[in-house]
C-alpha cells in the first residue's frame, strides 16, 4: 500500500516537473535521461505487482498481466519516439480528437491513482488486470493512428 502512494506522489511530481520544464523551455541535462529512468522505475514496480500478486492469486495470471502492462508501456513508448523522429510531432498532436484522447488515456499518473483505490478497496488483481488491459488497448489505439497517419501523409 505505501508503495502505491509512494509511486502516486512521484509520477505527480514528475508530472510538474515535465510540465514547468516544457512550459519554460529549460530542460536540465539530467532531465533529458529522465524519461528512461521513468520507464525501468514504472518497469520494476509492474513486475514486483506482478511477483507480489502472484504469492496471493495461484497460476500464472500476475505473471501475464505484468508482462502484458510492460509489453503495453514498451510498446507505447516506441510509439511515441517513432511519430517524434518520422513527422516531428507526438502522437497526440495529430489532431485535436488525439489530443483528446490523451486526456482519456493518460497512464502513468492515472496508473498510481488506480492502483492506490483499487487496492484500498481490496481488489488487487483485478486492478492490476484493469491497468494492463487498458494500457494494452491504448497502445493500439496509438498504433492505429500512428499507422493511420503515416498513410495519410505518404498520399
Amino acid at each position: 500500500m505505501a508503495g502505491g502512494f509512494f509511486t502516486f506522489i512521484v509520477e505527480a511530481l514528475d508530472g510538474v516537473d515535465g510540465k514547468l520544464a516544457r512550459t519554460k523551455l529549460q530542460y536540465t541535462k539530467i532531465g533529458r535521461y529522465e524519461s528512461l529512468v521513468d520507464y525501468f522505475n514504472e518497469t520494476s514496480w509492474h513486475s514486483a505487482l506482478g511477483v507480489g500478486l502472484s504469492r496471493v492469486v495461484l497460476g500464472a495470471a500476475p505473471a501475464i498481466l505484468a508482462a502484458l502492462l510492460i509489453l503495453a508501456d514498451t510498446t507505447d513508448n516506441t510509439l511515441y519516439t517513432l511519430a517524434g523522429r518520422r513527422y516531428g510531432r507526438s502522437i497526440v498532436r495529430f489532431s485535436p480528437s488525439d489530443g483528446a484522447f490523451r486526456r482519456i488515456a493518460g497512464h502513468r499518473n492515472i496508473y498510481g491513482l488506480r492502483f492506490i483505490v483499487g487496492f484500498c478497496l481490496g481488489y488487487h488483481f483485478h486492478t492490476f488486470g484493469v491497468v494492463a488491459f487498458r494500457a494494452a488497448i491504448i497502445a493500439l489505439v496509438h498504433a492505429f493512428r500512428l499507422l493511420q497517419y503515416g498513410t495519410r501523409t505518404q498520399t
